[in-house]
């Protein structure tokens, strides 16, 4: 069965040396407040990201690099009704 482009999905990689590693698809708000243990490191792949992240609001365009440090409150969605897709990796 093949999946719309618009739905939100996430596919989870195999971990691979410890390493966690996930490619999402969302519209709107996707993630409440939450943390992490490990640090996380993004690329946003179409769309805008839209989070926030040490009480500020940010925002990342197609091809940026995003780091979360350990520990650190966010959240995450789309910033514009296109969706956003990125790819995250959990050191």
């Amino acid at each position: 069965m093949c999946t719309p482009a618009t739905a939100d999905s996430i596919k989870v990689a195999p971990v691979s040396g410890g390493i966690e590693r996930i490619e999402a698809h969302f519209h709107g708000n996707a993630f409440e407040l939450h943390r992490h243990d490990t640090y996380a490191l993004g690329l946003t792949l179409q769309g805008v990201q839209a989070f926030r992240y040490r009480g500020l609001v940010r925002y990342s365009q197609p091809g940026n690099i995003i780091v979360l440090h350990p520990d650190e409150l966010h959240d995450g969605g789309a910033g514009t009704d296109e969706g956003l897709r990125y790819r995250m990796m959990y050191l």
